[in-house]
């Protein structure tokens, strides 16, 4: 029979205590032999880098997010409970932020209106000899066009005559046929809008756009487009009968999303996207992570790996903030380690061609130097790298593009409206907490009560009408009370007045004044609505230049890449031409829409009026057609025809002095060897075809 062994509490507790010790030391090292590639390790210590550099940026974006929330932070809230008394909170932030929301998107937004265009450059530059063709093409029309009205007077062509007209007119000649070419370009650039926008809208670009405006707002609104999906879409087919037959089918389409500013960690000293490596964390369920089987750049080994280890949650990448988040985003926190999902770490970035030959040595032919850094795009789970490619874009650049309500330089994160007006929220807080305690104060009178002078049976009841017993045994002290009644000094007023006052500078500094969302307490020059048009027009300035960064920096940049996306296949050639993207915010709409109204009012003086000549009217109704944005040549019937060879040409008067015409083997007027010079070449004139549409 074996001897029993006896040990302590504390022993039996140490002992445990090394077992656990033991245990998370093992599952530390089982975690670090799990990365079996050098890509994997590379992109896992980038993450604990990105992480570490945001956290200060992520306590800042929950704050944003409490502000606008009207909720404070748990530190405050106990030092609020600490002194007692109202935790009222003004919904100040929630205010100027919602409006502000409002503002933007209703002048973004128009009616019959897209925020964006592509134009023609103004010397449009066109691909190929399409532009020679074009030029040749119109100067062949206009010889042909002068050389019919000649034969019409009925009189011999003095070809002499004809041509020193034509060579006159080489200026205009020129003039009309750049006109030939902005034309072409125009209509180029038109189709090309046309269906970037069906695109746009199939992708959800403006309804992304609609979404990172309240995150542009709060901190940072990030846009990710053009990426490609592999979506369902139904088909109406015709048969041979001509019933209709409806059918599925998958196709790719470049789609656009919002990406929360927390699920994005930029590297260390990022000021950009393009200047340092990005992560973009991304949730997908395990069945859809085993759809990536199959597909290019997928590694399937690696998938299968994942698939078996993400069993109850086990591949999450935990941050330091999840429950606050999840508080924030009033999502159930006790669901947060329930949730059977998989987090991705899409990493983009430069690493070194040695080891992408490591991870797929296939690899090798789009990046064959071991020493020199590629640009990826790289999906990492847990410990396993499932997929590798270089980055699609040419350039190395990533599809993000981002706003902020007030850009920082310098810094990859802008400033949000709640920081802006953060101090003025708090002085708003603390004059509303002490306006409702003084008021509640205030309400009655505090009552002091000497339980001395008490008769034993008194229990110190207020009712009306009481009569109280007392004990005035000490004579000594003369207009002693048993009970004493004191009210407290109501300031309501003056809290009012620093309230107003906090709310006023929080008017000029978010620059979203109250008047500007319906406040009809201005004062001043606000009484007269000329007046209040041109404070509305002064505190429109901030929303300016925020719609101003909209354009430049999210739907300039988006749409940009959306018109390179479609460069790079060839079923858009033909729309392709020298093209520019113009975003068309709040500067651009509102001063057109100025200038329009002033033009249409002078036309309107002028013609009533009767000031101007014919030919002085017909130029400023040009004028006015212009600042609507309409091209007066599409309204006005003007002659293609050089308007100097229409007013100057006439048939010599001598007959005998003109030479007979020469007919080609056409019947038609043979052109001597100046109409040649004209055209710019030695053969006979010819139309050639119209450039393929």
């Amino acid at each position: 029979m074996g001897l029993i062994q006896m040990k302590s509490n504390t022993q039996m507790v140490k002992e445990e205590e090394k077992a656990i010790q033991d245990l998370i030391s093992f599952e530390e090292e089982k975690k670090i032999t799990r990365i079996t590639d050098n890509l994997s390790a590379y992109l896992r210590r980038a993450w604990e880098d990105a992480k570490k550099e945001k956290r200060d940026v992520e306590n800042q974006i929950l704050d944003n997010m409490r502000a606008i929330k009207g909720e404070y932070s748990l530190k405050k809230l106990a030092e609020i409970n600490t002194l007692g008394g109202s935790t009222i909170y003004m919904m100040l932030t929630e205010t100027k932020t919602r409006h502000c929301e409002a503002w933007v998107k209703d002048i973004l937004f128009q009616p019959n209106n897209i925020p964006w265009d592509i134009e023609p450059t103004p010397l449009p530059d066109l691909p190929g000899d399409l532009e020679n063709t074009i030029i040749e093409n119109f100067m062949s029309q206009t010889v042909d066009a002068v050389i019919t009205m000649a034969m019409q007077t009925g009189a011999p062509v003095d070809q002499n005559l004809l041509s020193q007209r034509l060579k006159a007119a080489i200026p205009e000649i020129k003039a009309g046929a750049l006109y030939a070419v902005k034309k072409y370009a125009k209509e180029k650039a038109e189709e090309m809008r046309d269906k970037m926008n069906d695109q746009l809208v199939e992708g959800g670009w403006y309804d992304t756009i609609d979404e990172i405006i309240p995150d542009a707002i709060c901190k940072t609104g990030i846009l990710k487009g053009p990426t490609l999906r592999i979506e369902n879409q139904r088909k109406v087919d015709i048969d041979d009968a001509g019933n209709a037959e409806l059918s599925v089918e998958e196709v790719k389409i470049p789609t656009y999303e919002r990406r929360p500013p927390l699920d994005i960690y930029p590297g260390p000293g990022a000021t950009g996207f393009d200047n340092a490596y990005l992560f973009d964390k991304l949730a997908y369920s395990p069945y859809q992570i085993q759809g990536f089987i199959g597909l290019p750049g997928f590694k399937e080994p690696e998938i299968r790996a994942v698939l078996k280890e993400c069993e109850g949650g086990a591949l999450r990448e935990w941050t330091s903030i999840e429950t606050e988040r999840a508080e924030v985003e009033e999502k159930p926190v006790e669901m947060i380690r329930d949730w059977e999902e998989v987090d991705v770490l899409e990493f983009w970035g430069p690493v070194q061609g040695k080891t992408l030959h490591e991870w797929d040595a296939d690899l090798k032919k789009k990046a064959p130097d071991a020493d020199k850094f590629y640009q990826i795009n790289a999906f990492l789970c847990g410990n396993h790298v499932i997929k590798a490619i270089l980055n699609p874009d040419p350039m190395g650049k990533k599809p993000y593009s981002k706003v902020s309500f007030i850009e920082k330089s310098g810094s990859f994160w802008g400033v949000g409206l709640p920081e802006v007006i953060a101090d003025i929220q708090a002085a708003c807080n603390a004059c509303a907490r002490a306006l409702v305690n003084n008021v509640g104060m205030a309400s009655g009178p505090q009552v002091v009560i000497n339980e001395e002078m008490l008769a034993d049976f008194e229990k110190g009841e207020f009712v009306p009408w009481k009569r109280w017993w007392v004990n005035d045994g000490d004579a000594s002290t003369p207009g002693k009370k048993a009970i004493d009644f004191y009210q407290p000094t109501l300031i309501a007023q003056q809290l009012i007045s620093v309230f107003e006052f906090f709310m006023k500078q929080a008017d000029e500094s978010s620059g979203v004044p109250a008047y500007a969302h319906g406040d009809v307490q201005v004062g001043g020059a606000g009484n007269t609505a000329s007046g209040l048009s041109m404070l509305m027009t002064q505190a429109a300035r901030g929303i300016k230049l925020f719609i101003k960064n909209i354009d430049r920096k999210t739907i300039e940049d988006s749409i940009r890449r959306q018109y390179y996306w479609n460069m790079e296949r060839k079923k858009f050639a033909g729309l392709v031409g020298d093209q520019k993207i113009v975003a068309k915010g709040s500067v651009s709409l509102i001063a057109k829409e100025q200038q329009a109204n002033r033009m249409t009012e002078l036309l309107s003086i002028t013609t009533q009026t009767q000031t101007l000549k014919p030919e002085e009217t017909r130029n400023l109704v040009k004028k006015v057609f212009r600042a609507h944005e309409i091209d007066p040549r599409e309204i006005l019937e003007d002659s293609p025809i050089p308007l100097s060879l229409m007013m100057n040409y006439q048939p010599n008067a001598t007959p005998s002095l003109a030479k007979p015409a020469t007919l080609n083997a056409a019947g038609e007027p043979a052109q001597g060897t100046d109409f040649q010079t004209v055209l710019g070449r030695g053969g006979p004139a010819s139309s050639p075809a119209p450039p393929a549409r």
